[in-house]
């Protein structure tokens, strides 16, 4: 592991599922990382001195940099058994129809705080096919490995101030949150240090910086196994990140929002 200091993305977890394993897979040099071999016997386990590096319970929740793991209640787990048999049932996606469905059942409202009309906003549901390292393609189909989002357009200094996003996994496997603990603005500092003129590219094209920084950069990649019922609240505009489905057989469901959200702690 390499530039701990630099880590701003902290982790918390809901207490049943504490103690989760933290695994990491390290950087093997001037390689382009931006689509990780998932499956690589290289992922490593973090144990409790390198895990403090990413988990700092003292730290408040902050949009900008905080990434939670929560797992649902019985009671919203058999919400979202009833929302599948629904879902199943139709005989074609209709976004405005899941988002209603999902509403009647609470879904959102028992377990989660900051849900105002302005600020969020129910993106879909992510169903794809298992057995995916990445699981992020773009218009054209193609891989597009760890990446920031952009759904709110802010350039790079400002991604700080992006909504987070929700995501629940309501599949019948195990998924994983892929990340690199940097936000935007430690991206840009630690890129500033390697000395490159390719570090302007991020006031131009974040996307071209964020495939120079995993070239010359070359950062550890972290992962956190997301089982069904569970799910996370992370800052995706802000955090390099994907998901993946290396081990999964089945397809991979997952419901996703946008908003300033946080965990309601004890959620029906």
């Amino acid at each position: 592991m390499k530039n701990c200091r630099d880590y701003d993305i902290y982790l918390s977890f809901d207490e049943a599922i504490r103690d989760r394993d933290i695994e990491c897979l390290p950087s093997k040099g001037k390689t382009d990382l931006r689509v990780p071999n998932s499956a690589s016997k290289n992922w490593q386990k973090l144990y409790d001195s390198q895990s403090r590096q990413l988990i700092d319970e003292s730290v408040q929740f902050f949009f900008a940099n905080s990434v939670r793991i929560f797992q649902l209640s019985e009671g919203t787990r058999k919400d979202i058994e009833e929302f599948k048999l629904w879902f199943f049932s139709q005989p074609k996606y209709h976004k405005d129809a899941i988002k209603e469905r999902i509403e009647e059942l609470g879904i959102i409202r028992k377990n989660f705080s900051g849900v105002d009309a302005e600020n969020f906003h129910f993106l879909g549901v992510a169903h794809l096919s298992g057995g995916r390292n990445t699981t992020t393609r773009d218009s054209e189909k193609n891989i597009v490995g760890l990446h920031l989002d952009t759904f709110d357009k802010a350039p790079m200094q400002k991604r700080k101030t992006a909504r987070n996003r929700v995501a629940i996994n309501v599949g019948s496997e195990s998924r994983y949150l892929m990340f690199v603990p940097y936000t935007a603005k430690a991206l840009i500092e630690v890129a500033e240090r390697q000395g490159g003129e390719w570090v302007k590219d991020a006031y131009d094209d974040h996307r071209v910086f964020v495939r120079k920084f995993f070239k010359y950069v070359c950062p550890d990649i972290f992962r956190i196994r997301i089982e069904p019922g569970e799910g996370y609240i992370a800052p995706t505009e802000n955090m390099l990140h994907d998901g993946s489905t290396f081990d999964a057989e089945k397809d991979d469901i997952t419901l996703v929002w946008l908003g300033y959200l946080s965990r309601l702690e004890g959620g029906t």
